[in-house]
């Protein structure tokens, strides 16, 4: 909380434990990097809406790097909120639940994501994507992922988000496997 330098966390492992496991906020230094990459995070917890990885109130110019982590029977997996246009790299994470917990990526504010390469499945929902500015850029990337056996959506754009969404396996959804 109140970052003032980079931040990289990596290689841990955590299980059975109550609440999110990774809560990086409130970066105060323009241009500072986070890299979280390589964690385990299983079992436990209930439906934590906040995300077991979650990135909140960056300032701009950060560079975001989420990738390689396994998360799985947990609630919301992954959750970026930023208000500052930082293009955040989600990237070849494994995302594993049991068809009633959270949902696998989630992104919202005026974050413009690069959502690459990632695993999602058994989750109540695979990947959502929010942009709530009217006048911004919106733009971002859901590319090569693979999201199957979700009991609600595959993907859901909603606000003022503009995805490019190609090349994804999006199969044995119960909800829509785009819902804008």
């Amino acid at each position: 909380n109140e970052l003032r330098g980079d931040v990289s966390f990596k290689g841990n492992t955590f299980s059975k434990n109550r609440n999110g496991e990774v809560s990086i906020r409130d970066g105060y230094v323009e241009g500072m990097s986070i890299l979280i990459e390589g964690n385990t995070v299983s079992e436990g917890g209930g439906d934590n809406w906040f995300g077991e990885i979650t990135v909140n109130s960056i300032n701009p110019g950060a560079e975001i790097v989420i990738q390689n982590n396994t998360i799985e029977n947990r609630g919301t997996a992954i959750n970026v909120y930023d208000y500052n246009n930082n293009e955040p790299k989600i990237l070849n994470n494994k995302i594993k639940g049991s068809r009633q917990e959270g949902t696998g990526i989630n992104v919202t504010a005026k974050a413009k994501p690069i959502i690459q390469n990632n695993t999602i499945e058994n989750k109540r929902d695979g990947i959502r994507v929010e942009y709530n500015d009217a006048n911004g850029d919106g733009s971002s990337t859901i590319t090569g992922n693979v999201i199957k056996g979700n009991s609600g959506y595959g993907i859901r754009v909603e606000n003022y988000a503009k995805p490019v969404i190609s090349l994804n396996d999006i199969e044995d959804n119960d909800g829509y496997a785009v819902d804008n």
